[in-house]
């Protein structure tokens, strides 16, 4: 008695069967998908980035300049806010505009959060409190 080992036949083995016209369908299928993809993941972040542009908005309009370049901030305070913190660099702000912990820089950096009622939130020194009892540091203060 003897065993004989079978191997299944090798993905070439089965695209090499396939006429032109399956091959075709084929690789506009896969086309289709990777699009879908793209697709999907490009608008998935639009609310994330609609909030941005408006805190960025905000923060060039409250600090009266154009050199503002706000981002995300990873790092999140349950027992503050659920929202997601931005943190905005600005530069060349004139001293009237500037907040009293920065009276003497014209660059620095600010926390914010969009609340729900689509507001604008400065909470750069609660961030900065937090942020020292986790012995954390964070951009802003």
């Amino acid at each position: 008695m003897t065993d004989t080992v079978t191997q299944p036949p090798a993905i070439g083995g089965r695209l090499s069967r396939l006429n032109d016209d399956q091959k075709t369908l084929l690789i506009g299928a896969v086309f289709v998908v990777a699009v879908a993809i793209a697709a999907f993941v490009w608008f998935s972040r639009g609310s994330e980035s609609a909030a941005l542009q408006q805190i960025t908005g905000d923060a060039k309009g409250q600090l009266v300049t154009n050199n503002v370049s706000c981002h995300t901030l990873h790092f999140s305070v349950k027992t503050l806010t659920r929202q997601q913190i931005y943190y905005c660099n600005a530069s060349n702000v004139a001293q009237p505009n500037r907040p009293n912990g920065h009276i003497h820089e014209s660059s620095f950096a600010r926390c914010y959060i969009l609340a729900v009622n689509g507001q604008t939130v400065d909470v750069s020194h609660a961030i900065a409190i937090e942020a020292k009892l986790r012995h954390k540091t964070v951009p802003c203060r």
